[in-house]
């Protein structure tokens, strides 16, 4: 007697290979964006500008009008904040969340927590950093969640999203009086 396997099984059996094969480039995937979100946030605290702009994905550079344009656009930015008396405290990166795929592009999402000094409070803000790798995982580029709160921002600076990946919304900063 001739023993068969019920479809649904047989198929999962067919997929099994694909599935850890993606699994493995997931986790693999995983240890790399890490390392690169965490150069993204070191390099903010530091005010290493070039190390920002070479880590922003490339629509977003090109927003601000090129590799040159961007690195000046964000270093008048920090001596804003600085003038302004805000001070970075921290800025983290936290454990990835999922992964997803289109045909072009890999996307994760890196939960960020900043904290900033100003005179008389203290402000912490949860928020993300999108990672997007336009070569299947080969390079990672990132933008910043602040940046693409809005429908608009998102079609104006992302290729298009997986219909079933949703980013974080945006969280409203909290303010801790000193």
């Amino acid at each position: 007697m001739r023993f068969l396997l019920p479809l649904s099984v047989a198929v999962l059996v067919a997929s099994l290979p694909r599935f850890v094969s993606a699994q493995a480039s997931d986790e693999t995937d995983a240890a790399v964006v890490k390392k690169l979100a965490e150069q993204m946030t070191n390099a903010t605290q530091k005010g290493d500008y070039k190390k920002i702009v070479s880590l922003t994905y490339g629509s977003v550079v090109e927003q601000l009008g090129g590799p040159t344009k961007a690195f000046e656009t964000i270093k008048e930015q920090m001596e804003t904040m600085k003038l302004r008396g805000m001070r970075m405290n921290q800025f983290k990166a936290g454990k990835l969340k999922g992964f997803a795929s289109t045909a072009q592009n890999k996307f994760v999402i890196v939960p960020t927590q900043l904290t900033l000094s100003l005179p008389g409070a203290t402000i912490q803000a949860d928020s993300f950093l999108l990672g997007i790798s336009s070569d299947l995982g080969k390079t990672w580029k990132f933008v910043d969640g602040a940046g693409i709160a809005t429908q608009e921002q998102q079609k104006k600076l992302l290729p298009p999203l997986p219909d079933d990946f949703q980013l974080p919304k945006p969280k409203q900063p909290k303010i801790l009086r000193d």
